[in-house]
């Protein structure tokens, strides 16, 4: 990026801060989906609660992602094969996160 004049956040920032960024808001996705079941579970949709948990499907498929971008010793062009495995996972990920939506959102009857 820094040969091409790119100003990416891992050029402004370095690699360990990319690296991290990546971790962070990857894992803090599944997190989110984690305190939304816990503030969900004790109101009014309760039982459909459930629903904000859909979205952790998708963590198998943000493993390998994770070990080659956040722990791996990839580095620069590298790591431009896992930007289609992490443009997959974002889809899955918001897939599953709409279907909770839409089934959390219908009658409570």
């Amino acid at each position: 990026d820094i040969e091409a004049g790119k100003k990416t956040m891992a050029v402004r920032f370095g690699g360990t801060f990319a690296k991290t960024e990546y971790f962070v808001l990857v894992v803090g996705s599944y997190g989110f989906c984690i305190y939304f079941w816990i503030l969900e579970r004790g109101g009014s949709s309760a039982a459909k609660a459930w629903t904000s948990l859909l979205p952790l499907l998708s963590f198998p498929l943000a493993i390998p992602q994770l070990k080659a971008v956040a722990f791996g010793g990839k580095d620069g062009q590298a790591l431009n094969e896992h930007v289609g495995g992490t443009a997959k996972l974002q889809m899955i990920y918001c897939i599953l996160m709409a279907v909770g939506l839409v089934i959390s959102s219908g009658s409570n009857e």
